[in-house]
């Protein structure tokens, strides 16, 4: 390209020479004039009626600034115009050279996603999770069901046992002084290991109903408390209460809770909804095995600040959902999904490109019905495509 020299720093980082003819030259120095004219006051003169001269020789520093952003901007939008590099990031500047007044040629640093192509995507041994739904599966989901239609029934016992409940007041000490802020009272919980909150079990089966007692305990660095990781603290509970639980008979009473006129008919529901939940898990299973295999046979250089970005978004989602956790512990786990997904997103662009595979409004009308609105189908259009793609990879592969 003329006057545009691009070297390849790497697949993903680009340097580009720009030498600056003649004519970007004029039409900067014009650019920067004008606009000094009409931000500038000036004792003696209306506003915008300065004098060049006098612009140029009292303002050379604004003037050279103002033509460099004006030069580096028109250069920039040629190469986007006239060059399939695809940045990804804003371009860098490294240099800019002058020869006296005359702007002569700059370099930027450009990131990139690297040109790559895709292969592989077709015939790719796909294995089908063909799970069915069984008379245990629906039993199962009924006692889901059951439980949580449950109640608590107070028991004549002493001391808790496996399995029941327990309401309770709980303090926590550290270094012999109650930990500011964590004073809790009527809490519940089930008589399990993995219910109970980290070490309570098994010791608080040795505690006697309306009676404080202790339990000492060391925090794991990975403690639910972060306050609390990795220091020697005691629990000082009192168990006010030791429960049991009652289930519901599972008949057509217990059905029409649950919005069915007996108990066949809520079987059936629960049979067909986990249908639904097994064709869903056998779709993840399906897009799993094409991922891995797809990322296998194609791997990518990514661009840094796309990584970086990603994985800024991925910390952000998981700290909001998780605000007890110490995030910063998962970084290597992190950067790792964050490649992931940015290279399947690259490879599933360039299938879609390479395929033609685009969105209809039929696509949306079909997920979405007649009424759809341009909002949801804008929010919707990734999903969809991507759903697209897949479908397209699946209908080509060798399914066993």
């Amino acid at each position: 390209m003329e006057g545009i020299k691009i070297l390849e720093k790497s697949k993903t980082l680009k340097s580009v020479l720009f030498k600056i003819d003649d004519n970007t030259g004029r039409r900067s120095l014009s650019h920067a004039l004008n606009k000094l004219k009409s931000s500038v006051s000036v004792p003696g003169f209306r506003k915008g009626k300065v004098p060049d001269t006098f612009l140029t020789k009292e303002y050379s520093g604004e003037l050279k600034d103002e033509r460099e952003k004006f030069i580096i901007s028109e250069k920039l939008r040629q190469l986007a115009d006239d060059n399939s590099l695809r940045a990804v990031s804003p371009a860098r500047l490294m240099e800019f050279k002058w020869s006296g007044d005359v702007p002569e040629s700059f370099s930027v640093e450009l990131e990139v996603i690297p040109e790559f192509d895709v292969s592989g995507y077709k015939k790719i041994p796909i294995k089908k999770n063909s799970k069915e739904v069984t008379e245990e599966d629906i039993k199962k989901a009924v006692l889901n069901l059951r439980e949580t239609a449950a109640r608590l029934k107070s028991v004549e016992k002493e001391k808790p046992e496996e399995n029941l409940f327990i309401k309770y007041d709980m303090e926590i000490l550290e270094a012999g002084g109650s930990v500011k802020g964590i004073s809790r009272k009527n809490l519940l919980a089930e008589i399990s290991k993995e219910k109970l909150m980290q070490g309570l079990w098994p010791d608080i089966l040795n505690l006697v109903k309306n009676t404080p007692g202790d339990i000492t305990f060391e925090a794991p660095a990975d403690f639910e408390i972060r306050s609390l990781a990795g220091k020697k603290m005691t629990f000082r509970i009192k168990i006010t209460d030791i429960l049991e639980k009652i289930l519901p008979e599972a008949d057509d009473k217990f059905a029409q809770l649950f919005g069915a006129k007996n108990l066949n008919e809520l079987e059936e529901v629960l049979k067909n909804r986990l249908i639904a939940e097994f064709e869903i898990e056998n779709t993840r299973y399906i897009r799993e095995q094409i991922t891995d295999y797809i990322l296998k046979k194609n791997p990518l250089e990514i661009p840094r600040s796309m990584l970086d970005e990603e994985k800024h978004s991925m910390t952000d989602t998981l700290k909001k959902e998780y605000p007890d956790r110490k995030i910063e512990s998962m970084e290597k786990e992190i950067e790792t999904l964050s490649r992931k997904n940015i290279s399947l997103a690259l490879l599933l662009g360039k299938i879609a490109e390479k395929e033609n595979i685009t969105l209809t409004e039929d696509d949306f009308k079909n997920k979405l019905g007649e009424k759809y609105g341009k909002e949801n189908a804008n929010r919707l259009k990734n999903t969809l495509l991507t759903d697209k793609i897949f479908d397209f990879i699946i209908k080509e592969g060798k399914i066993k």
